[in-house]
Order: C-alpha cells, then structure tokens, then sequence
C-alpha cells in the first residue's frame, strides 16, 4: 500500500472516529448547539443575550405610545433596534470608551449612582441612614485598588 493511501485511510478513520464520538455526545445531551437561544431570550448579538424581559419592555413602551395595536412590523423594529443598541454598547466597550471619553463615563456614572435602589443599599447594612455611602465603601473594600507613586 502506498503512503500517501496510507495517510488518506488514517485520516478517513480519524474523520470517522470523530463523527462517531460528536454523535454520541449530541445524542447524550452533552453537545448543545450554541447557536440556539434559550427561552428567556430574543435575541443574541456576539455572544450577549437580549433578554424576553428587555423585549417586552420596549413593545409595552412603543404600544403606550401608539393608538393602534403593535404590528409584526412595530415587533420587528423593536427587535432591530435593541440589537443595533447592543452592537453600539459592544462598540463603546471595544473602543473603551468609559475610560477615554469623559461624557461618556460621566453619563456612565450618573446613571449607576440614579440606578441604586434601596435593595443594593439594604444588601450593605439594613439600618444605614446612609445606604448610598456604606455600598461605596462596601465596594471600595472589596475592590484591588493599586496606586501609583503620586495621587
């Protein structure tokens, strides 16, 4: 037998015991096709899940600014723009934009400090009269800070 027929039945075997081992994981359950959504989600942009929740959010938020009810059309718009939404957050976040351009975190920052409710400070101590103060020390202690030679 030649060589080169050889390799070619090696590698038809290899391709062979490579189906077979792919099928029975598929056929186990343990092989999961990454490419389908789970339920509570609809849609995926690189990886990132836009959730149910976030969709049905926005359509209750176009629908109350609407007469009519919500067409496939309105459905589809609002799915569209959620994902361009989620590919300029992926954009900003690739081009570290919270870091580099100053509005942008300071847009950033105002929004996490409007956006912690009561929970977040409860989490932190139940009986603060200073819920938001306490969360910040609480994540400054937990945090790795590393500074320089001069502050």
């Amino acid at each position: 037998m030649k060589r080169s027929d050889q390799l070619s039945l090696k590698l038809l075997a290899l391709a062979a015991a490579t189906g077979i081992a792919l099928g029975g994981l598929e056929a186990n359950g343990w092989w999961q096709d990454s490419r389908s959504l789970p339920t509570d989600s609809a849609a995926r942009v690189n990886h990132t899940e836009i959730r149910q929740l976030d969709y049905q959010r926005a359509l209750g938020l176009m629908a109350s600014g609407k007469r009519s009810p919500l067409t496939a059309e309105d459905r589809i718009l609002v799915l569209e723009r959620l994902i361009q939404e989620e590919l300029l957050v992926q954009y900003g976040i690739a081009q570290d934009l919270l870091r580099a351009d100053r509005k942008v975190r300071s847009a950033v920052l105002q929004s996490v400090l409007a956006g912690l409710d009561v929970q977040a400070r409860a989490a932190v101590k139940q009986d603060s009269d200073n819920g938001l103060q306490d969360y910040l020390i609480e994540l400054r202690n937990s945090a790795d800070i590393q500074i320089g030679g001069q502050p």
